[in-house]
């Protein structure tokens, strides 16, 4: 059975990643925020509707889904700004994104 991320834990990873901190520190930073995001994405089909809503709160800003009624899917994504190098990096690999405008298109 996967451990549940810590929303908690998994957003005060990500608010490491701040300039000012040395290469090594924000290396160290970026694998354990990714592997946090790992157990996030493991157990998300075990997590009840409230445990997904606070692990996306901790992710994105309070308006950072941006959702297209015609077509119904997600358009965009504005993640917290300390998050957003993690998300960009694995999202843009997917060739479905691409970080521009404080967000992901």
């Amino acid at each position: 059975m996967c451990r549940r991320a810590n929303p908690q834990e998994v957003f005060l990873g990500f608010t490491q990643l701040l300039p000012e901190q040395g290469r090594e520190t924000i290396r160290q930073t970026s694998l354990s925020t990714g592997e946090a995001l790992a157990d996030m994405a493991a157990s998300w089909s075990e997590a009840a509707p409230k445990e997904r809503r606070d692990l996306v709160g901790g992710l994105l800003t309070v308006e950072g889904l941006v959702y297209d009624l015609e077509r119904q899917v997600i358009v965009g994504l504005i993640p917290r700004p300390s998050v957003l190098p993690v998300l960009a990096l694995g999202l843009q690999q997917t060739g479905k994104w691409e970080q521009r405008e404080g967000g992901l298109w």
